[in-house]
């Protein structure tokens, strides 16, 4: 059986996994939730970090500095290193490059996930 293997030396296999492992973190999840939903492929860590306030509120009532926060120290960066993302930590905006993997996947548990909180 043949191995596929992409041109940053990770197989298919590899990948997915990695891209499981992102939307194993529900901020991650959420991110790419907002660029699924919204027409703009770029957004400030603010508006994330309302919209994330917004979705996880039901779950864990947390303010919006501190989601901000964990935005700017653990999702983002996530989304950032997969390539997913562009982060601009000095303008605070985050630009979505996009996955075709991760959206199909989004689009499985988006609709149900966010109903299932709103």
């Amino acid at each position: 059986m043949q191995r596929n293997v992409s041109l940053d030396g990770r197989s298919d296999s590899e990948r997915l996994d990695g891209e499981l492992s992102l939307l194993a973190v529900a901020e991650c999840r959420y991110v790419c939730y907002y660029f699924g939903r919204n027409s703009d492929d770029e957004a400030t860590l603010g508006e994330l970090a309302e919209y994330v306030r917004r979705l996880d509120a039901p779950r864990v009532p947390d303010s919006r500095a501190r989601i901000a926060a964990r935005l700017h120290h653990l999702a983002v960066p996530k989304l950032d290193e997969a390539g997913v993302v562009a982060y601009d930590e000095e303008g605070n905006t985050v630009t979505y490059r996009g996955s075709q993997t991760l959206e199909s996947l989004v689009a499985v548990t988006a609709d149900d996930e966010c109903d299932a909180l709103a």
